[in-house]
């Protein structure tokens, strides 16, 4: 038998602002999140029972029975904004920042910063492009921004113990002895493993738009990853959570699509191919 005890908690707090003037288009938002998570769990259990279609744990032998608890606790919070600008639909803008800090850390390394800028440029609008129904629609698309992970299990900076028992014989009689140790060498300025990206797209629509073709083509680089590093089995300990690791990452995505109109009848297709290559880098050994 499992009892569970299990709930998640989140409070989130926004603001947002809009204004247009003239050809600008301006809007802003800021927020707040913080988000608790508990789980808890108890068990028990009996084996060998004589009556099997009536399984209450009182109906157990005694000798045969077990019980267990565990519990797990995480949190983090994040603050967090945006800004966008437009100017006659033609030029575009996107800020973007996140102060995020995760329990996973200790107090010192907790919080890390991301930010991002996007631009796009609406070639279309523009009046030197002409009107026609061959090249009816261009958006030049670029982007940079930081994003981090914290998903290494729970408390990696602190000295967990272990706990198990052990058999020893006392006289002519077997006695259970329970023993405790550390069992995860901790790194205390562990921190977030952060990836840095650096994007370039394009819309393309020609023939009013029937035929519309979607690219970006991208750069991936990841910094201080989360890896397990070996070291020497004669200090006990389980391999240590560090940043150590890097990997780079480049690849494509490209979206062809066509819709038209027959009559009253409508129909669409479209196809899509990606494809991207990853090479580690240094890994700390």
């Amino acid at each position: 038998e499992n009892r569970n005890d299990d709930y998640d908690v989140t409070t989130q707090f926004f603001a947002n602002y809009n204004k247009s003037f003239g050809c600008h288009d301006l809007s802003a938002m800021i927020g707040y999140e913080d988000y608790y998570a508990f789980w808890e769990n108890l068990s028990a259990s009996r084996d060998q029972y004589e009556l099997t279609n009536f399984p209450y744990l009182d109906l157990g032998p005694e000798n045969l029975r077990d019980n267990g608890g565990n519990a797990e606790e995480y949190a983090y919070r994040s603050f967090f904004g945006r800004i966008t600008y437009s100017y006659a639909n033609r030029y575009l803008l996107q800020v973007n920042f996140r102060r995020d800090g995760s329990s996973r850390f200790a107090p010192d390394s907790r919080w890390a910063n991301f930010p991002s800028f996007s631009a796009a440029w609406n070639v279309s609008e523009e009046e030197f492009m002409p009107k026609s129904s061959i090249l009816s629609y261009l958006k030049l698309r670029a982007s940079w921004g930081v994003l981090g992970n914290d998903r290494i299990g729970y408390y990696p900076y602190q000295s967990t113990i272990a706990f198990n028992n052990g058999i020893f014989y006392k006289g002519n009689e077997i006695v259970s002895v329970t023993g405790a140790a550390l069992q995860k060498y901790p790194v205390k300025d562990i921190t977030w493993e952060t990836t840095e990206s650096l994007n370039f797209g394009i819309n393309l629509g020609l023939f009013d738009n029937r035929l519309f073709i979607t690219g970006d083509y991208y750069i991936k680089r990841t910094n201080d990853m989360l890896l397990e590093l070996e070291i020497p089995d004669y200090i006990g300990y389980e391999n240590p959570d560090q940043n150590t690791g890097k990997m780079y990452t480049k690849g494509f995505d490209l979206e062809v699509s066509w819709k038209d109109r027959i009559g009253d009848f409508t129909y669409g297709v479209s196809a899509n191919l990606s494809d991207f290559r990853s090479r580690m880098g240094d890994l700390g050994g």
